[in-house]
């Protein structure tokens, strides 16, 4: 029997939203000559064949103004996407419901619920928070491949001036907007995601919410970076800056070095896996060969499993793939279905006990805890709140 599979972040609405392709049945290879990082990884068929029981699913907007209506929008069809699929497929995809303990088995349906990747979608001045509840997003990622009027990235910056959308209002540091809205997610029982966020505002996020925990008189409210990589296993990467000793980037302000070219620098630091364990928080390994070195193959990406078990603590080590995120795989992987080959290497070097952690009790038990923060009188008003407003927008 294997185990159950939670990934944190596999972007399979990016397979309709941005190519239309109908993710109900298996879909083909790709065309002829097509780029290898634009292949399916993922549809719901190949994911019920696979170990993943339950999965968040990323939703995007590449639209040039931040925090427009048409924004809102595109974020409001996909999640309006997620939920049809749910009633074409019931027997093989199922809609978390918010409340709903994540408690996962080996058997289907999968378990899937949406997460917001960027507040660029999100408007600065009234953050539709409200909507988003009665949606039952998950989670927030903070950034995306640009910053935003809430916090700045630590992408890399050749990428990001290639990115898909302008960058518009980006700000150098957490914003005050940016902490309203934190404050409102967290309220709200909404999970905040600080992958793609820079190191300094990592820290700065973790701090606010650790402060809130202490307002509230709760030991903590765990905050997640559902996809990265380790920073400190120092990987053969393939465009690595001269002279820089990734470990000397493990601690400190030296991580947000204006040098910071290479794809590594889009992975986690030593000293900020510590604070996420510090709030009981998960990070989420994924498998892209551009952020864990060239010819990453799956004892690649258990290698970075095992530095992060090691600095963070097993308990704090989750699995967020990065499935269909226009990414290549490891070199032995054709699809999600492989993703046995690495849950076998992380089973035989940790037991079934901490493997089983790791692969998805860990972001089961993150997402409950932070559901358990919530403020009940705020988020079931919200619900109201936010289905009225929804049914205003839409009409």
């Amino acid at each position: 029997m294997s185990i159950p599979v939670f990934d944190l972040h596999c972007d399979i609405l990016l397979r309709w939203k941005l190519f239309n392709q109908d993710v109900r049945g298996h879909l083909l290879g790709g065309r002829r000559g097509q780029k290898r990082n634009l292949l399916p990884h993922t549809d719901i068929p190949r994911l019920a064949d696979s170990s993943f029981r339950g999965l968040l699913a990323g939703v995007h907007s590449f639209i040039s103004k931040q925090g427009s209506e048409a924004a809102f929008r595109t974020l409001l069809r996909q999640v309006r996407h997620l939920q049809w699929l749910a009633r074409e497929r019931p027997n093989s995809w199922a809609l978390h419901t918010p409340g709903q303990t994540w408690d996962l088995t080996e058997k289907l349906p999968l378990s899937v619920a949406p997460a917001i990747e960027g507040a660029h979608m999100l408007n600065a001045d009234h953050p539709q928070m409200d909507e988003l509840a009665a949606l039952g997003v998950v989670a927030v990622t903070l950034a995306h491949n640009r910053g935003n009027w809430a916090v700045p990235n630590g992408f890399i910056p050749g990428i990001a001036r290639n990115n898909l959308y302008t960058p518009g209002l980006e700000v150098s540091a957490y914003s005050t907007a940016g902490r309203r809205l934190v404050e409102g997610l967290v309220a709200r029982g909404i999970a905040i995601d600080v992958a793609h966020v820079a190191g300094s505002a990592v820290r700065e996020v973790i701090a606010h919410v650790k402060s809130l925990a202490s307002q509230r008189g709760i030991p903590r409210i765990p905050v997640l970076c559902t996809h990265a990589g380790a920073r400190f296993t120092d990987p053969d990467l393939t465009v690595k800056p001269t002279g820089i000793n990734f470990d000397a980037f493990a601690e400190g302000d030296m991580e947000d070095s204006p040098t910071r070219k290479d794809p590594a620098f889009r992975n986690i630091s030593r000293h900020n896996a510590r604070l996420i364990a510090e709030t009981g928080g998960v990070i989420g390994v994924y498998v892209p060969p551009m952020f864990l070195g060239s010819g990453t193959d799956s004892q690649r990406v258990f290698e970075h499993v095992k530095a992060m078990a090691a600095v963070a603590g097993p308990e704090h080590v989750a699995i967020g793939t990065d499935y269909d995120g226009m990414i290549d795989l490891p070199k032995d992987h054709r699809d999600c279905r492989d993703f046995g080959k690495i849950a076998t290497l992380i089973t035989d070097y940790f037991g079934t006990k901490l493997a089983a952690g790791i692969l998805h009790e860990n972001a089961s038990r993150a997402l409950n805890e932070i559901w358990a923060c919530r403020d009940a009188a705020i988020r079931d008003e919200a619900e109201r709140l936010g289905a009225e407003k929804l049914r205003l927008f839409e009409g």
